[in-house]
Order: C-alpha cells, then structure tokens, then sequence
C-alpha cells in the first residue's frame, strides 16, 4: 500500500511539472483551440496562464478583449485588456479578409 502512494504522488507530481513546463505561446494556442470551440471560459483561463508567463503577450490581451466584448458583453473587462494589448505592442490582426484593429475596439468598448 506503501508503494502505491508513492507511486500515485509521484504521478502527481510529473504530472503538475508537465502542467507548468508549457510556454506562453503553448497555452495561447490552446486559448485558440478553446475560443474556436466555443469554450470561451476555458479561452480565457488559457489566455490568462499566458500572461503570468509573459505579462507582455499583447495577442492574448487582444484575444480576452474580444471574448470580454462580444460574447460576454463585458465592456469594462474589454476596454482594459485592450488597452493592455495596445500598450505592449498591438496594433492590429488581419484575418478572413477584414482587419481589426486595437484602436477600433478601443473606441467601441472604452467610451
């Protein structure tokens, strides 16, 4: 019995160093995979493991923006994390033939 719970920590604990070895742009993408999905609280918890890695990643600042925005109505939680995205470098993202800009989201969620 002994052994087993060893063996059962031991899991546990490879298993919490696997969790924390991801990288910033590791955990973005899953953000993306559950934002694609339709998983948009999972995006945000993915995006946020991001940036306690890298507190500059403007792309996931961006990204909770438009979460908080659009899907969730959260205008004040957008209106932050945009210009959070701005100030560390963001400016726009073309996609599907339109481009979004930060600037736009700004004035949309921020007045």
């Amino acid at each position: 019995m002994k052994k087993i719970k060893i063996l059962f920590f031991a899991l546990l604990l490879l298993n919490n160093c696997e969790e924390n070895s991801k990288t910033a742009e590791e955990y973005f993408k899953i953000g993306m995979k559950n934002s694609n999905s339709g998983n948009y609280s999972a995006a945000i918890i993915n995006y946020q493991k991001a940036l306690a890695i890298d507190s500059t990643y403007a792309k996931a600042y961006y990204n909770i923006a438009i979460i908080k925005a659009v899907m969730l109505e959260d205008s004040s939680g957008a209106c932050e994390n945009a210009r959070k995205a701005k100030k560390f470098g963001f400016t726009e993202i073309n996609e599907y033939k339109s481009t979004l800009k930060v600037n736009d989201l700004i004035d949309e969620v921020c007045n």
